[in-house]
C-alpha cells in the first residue's frame, strides 16, 4: 500500500488483516519509499493500492512501475478522483480507481479479485 496518511495506512492494515486471504506485504508514504520497496520485493506482492497525492511524489508516476510486473493488479485509491483523473490512471495501467469515500466498493473489488484468483488458480 502506498499512502501518505498514517491513519489511512493503519486503518487498511487492520481491514486487510481481518479479510481472509489477504496479507499486507508492505507500506510506503512516498513515491521514493515505494520505488525503493519495489526494488527489494519484486515478487513479494500481487495487488498494489496507491494514493495519487503522496509525500515527495505522485501515485501517477508509480502506476506504470507497478503495472510493469506481469500479473499484478494496481488499484488507485484517492480523494481526488474526477472522470479525467480516472481516465489518466486507467491509461497509465491502473486496473481500478476508487474515490476514498468509496472504501466499501474497493473492499468488494478486493474480495472479487481474491475469489477470481482462487477459482482460476492465479
Amino acid at each position: 500500500m502506498v499512502e501518505d496518511s498514517e491513519p489511512v495506512r493503519e486503518t487498511f492494515a487492520e481491514l486487510l488483516s481481518a479479510m481472509p486471504g489477504f496479507e499486507l506485504a508492505g507500506m510506503a508514504a512516498s513515491e521514493s519509499q515505494a520505488t525503493e520497496w519495489l526494488t527489494g520485493h519484486d515478487d513479494g506482492w500481487e495487488i498494489a493500492i496507491v494514493d495519487l497525492m503522496l509525500k515527495g511524489g505522485s501515485g501517477f508516476n508509480l502506476i506504470p512501475k507497478l503495472k510493469a510486473a506481469a500479473g499484478r493488479t494496481v488499484i488507485v485509491y484517492s480523494g481526488f478522483v474526477t472522470p479525467e483523473v480516472k481516465q489518466r490512471c486507467m491509461d497509465l495501467g491502473a486496473d481500478a480507481v476508487f474515490q476514498k469515500s468509496g472504501t466499501e466498493g474497493m473492499l468488494q473489488y478486493l474480495v472479487s479479485l481474491r475469489t477470481r484468483r482462487r477459482v482460476t488458480g492465479v
